[in-house]
């Protein structure tokens, strides 16, 4: 019976996926009007005009870009308990991320908007991934769920990452097929946590979809097929059919995956972050993810230049972007965001319709494993590292060592000393970075909880001139010359590895 009210709502669905279709830019101008008349009466709204824009009397791109610093003050008064600040709904939630800082961001939502926003965007998710499996009953068996923190209350807020905060607002209804129970899904002890579900989800047959980062499904799996003394996943759920993952990029995955399921199982992909849910795959996996239009978010687009010196762009709608460019996002959202700069980097694969693939958080970042490290952070605690050692720093570059089916994943630094720094200890170094990364990156420090999400970093010392030598073979040496600090893919780690063999044979 669930499973055919579930078939009625997902065809009560298409009109919606008719609108991001077939309408896309009167969509947006639609959902844009939607959110400035919503909020038009709260503190923000109110400083900043929105009934001036609503009436035509200020252009929209006159409201100013926002980064998480320019709205902490208002955050502040949420946490308060003040209402009507950011969005006229009252808040229930505060949704926890990691900032460029490292410190913590906490992101306000009602319960409409994230029953509008993310649930509404879940169900979006499951509309697509039925159109692909025939007579595929998602309410027939298990749902498995892995979810972020719930860190409790305050000031009658619920703090929370934003998927505990979905787990937790799953319909009374549905939760019976979703296992397991809440309290162990949002578990803020993660290490205790996957076990203790790995551990109960080796003796169940009735788990056939699952999801989550795929470093962590990495990690959890391996610990059911222990459980259950089993080589393959099949052996122990029979009904797995798909799974939904997001978060970091996936090919450096599949071959994992493909060992894992042997070829079993559906991947498919969604994006969403704290600050909302933007893109869900609706084709193949080539073809990009498509933009969810009508779920509380109005788009801008900033290209990003080509050079650091230029001038910066112009934000511009979604009916002005171009294929193959690459676009910072900026977002204005129904929980009270508004321009605002998300820090993600897309590219328009497709405009009819519009879909996306993602580049990264930034052009230098590491995301293998959900750690979202980013340049200033990595910057930070390199630096400390350092200076604690009295050391001189010359060049790094880091990037990911992905996970395998035998090896959890780690970080790799190769880090370039002067000449004249005096001697360390290799362990004391990677130590004490390790340290110093955890502490000025949230979303790291979740990861290297007990080593369960990734291991600690690997750090080698390289030769003095190394990064010099490696620009040389690319051409970049010069006064503008940049050593990439951060990637998420290995190819300067290994071409910088490889000219150092290079030199060592040939000094031989």
């Amino acid at each position: 019976m669930i499973n055919r009210l579930v078939r009625v709502y997902l065809k009560i669905l298409t009109p919606k996926v008719r609108e991001i279709l077939l309408a896309p830019e009167e969509t947006q101008q639609k959902t844009l009007q939607s959110i400035l008349k919503k909020n038009k009466s709260t503190a923000y709204g109110t400083t900043h005009s929105f009934n001036e824009v609503l009436k035509g009397i200020l252009p929209f791109t006159s409201l100013p870009l926002t980064t998480y610093d320019d709205i902490t003050g208002y955050i502040d008064r949420i946490k308060s308990g003040e209402y009507n600040v950011l969005s006229a709904d009252k808040v229930a939630w505060l949704a926890t991320s990691s900032g460029t800082t490292g410190q913590q961001k906490l992101i306000p939502y009602s319960q409409k908007e994230i029953k509008g926003m993310h649930l509404y965007s879940s169900w979006l998710s499951l509309f697509f991934l039925n159109s692909k499996i025939e007579d595929f009953e998602v309410f027939a068996s298990k749902n498995l769920l892995i979810g972020g923190t719930y860190f409790g209350e305050t000031n009658g807020l619920g703090i929370a990452d934003i998927s505990a905060i979905i787990i937790r607002s799953i319909p009374t209804i549905l939760q019976p097929f979703f296992f397991p129970d809440v309290e162990l899904a949002t578990h803020k002890d993660y290490a205790y946590k996957l076990q203790e579900i790995a551990k109960l989800a080796s003796q169940r047959d009735d788990v056939q979809l699952i999801g989550g980062v795929p470093a962590w499904n990495i990690s959890f799996i391996k610990l059911v097929l222990e459980y259950a003394g089993k080589e393959r996943i099949h052996d122990v759920w029979p009904k797995l059919t798909a799974f939904k993952h997001g978060g970091t990029s996936f090919p450096p995955y599949r071959k994992v995956f493909d060992a894992f399921f042997d070829n079993k199982v559906l991947y498919h992909e969604i994006y969403n972050g704290t600050e909302g849910f933007f893109a869900i795959q609706d084709s193949a996996p080539e073809d990009g993810l498509l933009l969810i239009l009508n779920n509380g978010i109005y788009y801008e687009f900033i290209e990003k230049p080509l050079t650091e010196d230029a001038a910066p762009k112009q934000a511009i709608p979604l009916a002005d972007v171009e294929l193959g460019k690459s676009y910072s996002v900026v977002i204005t959202t129904t929980n009270g965001l508004c321009r605002y700069l998300l820090g993600d980097v897309v590219q328009f694969v497709s405009r009819i319709p519009y879909r996306i693939k993602v580049i990264g958080r930034q052009e230098e970042f590491i995301n293998a494993f959900g750690e979202d490290l980013l340049r200033p952070e990595a910057d930070l605690a390199i630096s400390n590292t350092c200076n604690e050692l009295n050391l001189l720093l010359k060049d790094y570059t880091a990037c990911p060592i992905y996970s395998t089916t035998t090896a959890r994943g780690t970080h790799e630094w190769l880090v370039e000393l002067t000449p004249d720094s005096p001697a360390v200890d290799l362990t004391i170094f990677a130590d004490l970075l390790d340290r110093q990364l955890q502490q000025h990156c949230y979303n790291y420090l979740g990861k290297r909880v007990e080593d369960v999400g990734m291991l600690p970093p690997q750090v080698r010392f390289v030769p003095p001139a190394t990064f010099e030598r490696w620009l040389f073979s690319k051409g970049n040496l010069g006064g503008q010359r940049k050593v990439p600090r951060l990637r998420n893919d290995r190819s300067v780690v290994e071409e910088v590895l490889a000219l150092i063999v290079a030199r060592k044979q040939a000094s031989q």
